[in-house]
């Protein structure tokens, strides 16, 4: 847990580069031995990938993004910012197709949302901001209600 409130310290700072070395370090720890609740592990993924995401816009690398929410995926299948965050990374690596199937997954599953929270809307989500002229994903955003 000081890992995952180091790097919140930083999180709330927008120090997203300075944030993922202790949250990688809560990361490792939870993947070897998960201690955390349910509902700060998948802040704990969502941060993490997001931090990855944003610092990987100056590389142009997602990888680590794209695995961190791929992880939280395959260990909490239910839960609906993994696969949204999913749809952002692959919209920042200029990847349409990728982006629709796992925004509509995401949208699918907002059932399962943790108490307090609700859904982004893609229309102004800066990650989406490429495709926002494109009629397919146009059809998409209307299609989940989102524009």
């Amino acid at each position: 847990m000081d890992y995952f409130r180091e790097g919140g310290a930083y999180w709330l700072q927008n120090e997203f580069k300075k944030a993922i070395p202790p949250y990688e370090k809560a990361f490792e720890m939870q993947k070897a031995h998960r201690t955390m609740d349910k509902k700060v592990w998948r802040a704990l993924i969502n941060n993490l990938g997001t931090c990855y995401g944003i610092t990987a816009r100056e590389t142009g690398n997602y990888k680590k993004a794209k695995e961190t929410f791929e992880y939280g995926i395959a260990n909490d299948p239910e839960y609906p910012f993994f696969y949204y965050n999913l749809a952002c990374t692959y919209a920042e690596m200029g990847n349409l197709d990728k982006t629709i199937e796992y925004l509509k997954v995401a949208f699918e599953k907002k059932g399962n949302l943790d108490r307090g929270e609700k859904m982004p809307t893609p229309a102004t989500d800066s990650s989406f901001q490429r495709f926002i002229g494109d009629d397919k994903f146009i059809k998409v955003l209307q299609e989940l209600g989102s524009k």
